[in-house]
């Protein structure tokens, strides 16, 4: 190996361990998941969600198409993006995901996102919200 190459390998192996490098957020499998998990009884295609917002979550394309209002999510921005601001509860309580009826309540569901959820799904908007 010559010198350069020793050095750029050096370089590479104390930015991935010593500065805590990480790849993206997927989508896939990181963040559908979790809408699969949390979100898709509601908002899946005969969803209550879905009859009162339009929101889809059973696919990226549907996720950036948002609501009958227009794009919940806004690349870069999560705090210009509505579906981040409605699952960590940073918008009026009427449009808090999961919603919090006690009739929801009641069956066991409709918990709130774990915060590592919603750190998952703010990392991802922050980070362009890629279909990854």
């Amino acid at each position: 190996m010559t010198a350069l190459k020793i050095v750029l390998l050096t370089a590479i192996i104390f930015l991935v361990f010593f500065l805590g490098f990480k790849p993206n957020i997927s989508f896939k499998h990181q963040v559908q998941p979790i809408f699969q998990t949390a979100c898709i009884e509601c908002h899946s295609a005969d969803g209550e969600g879905t009859q009162r917002s339009g929101l889809l979550l059973d696919s990226y394309a549907n996720v950036m198409r948002g609501t009958k209002n227009g794009p919940v999510i806004v690349a870069g921005s999560p705090a210009s993006s509505t579906l981040y601001l409605a699952i960590d509860h940073q918008l009026d309580s009427s449009i808090q995901m999961p919603p919090h009826h006690d009739d929801h309540l009641s069956l066991g569901a409709s918990k709130p996102l774990t915060s590592e959820q919603i750190t998952v799904i703010k990392e991802w908007i922050e980070e362009g919200a890629q279909d990854n």
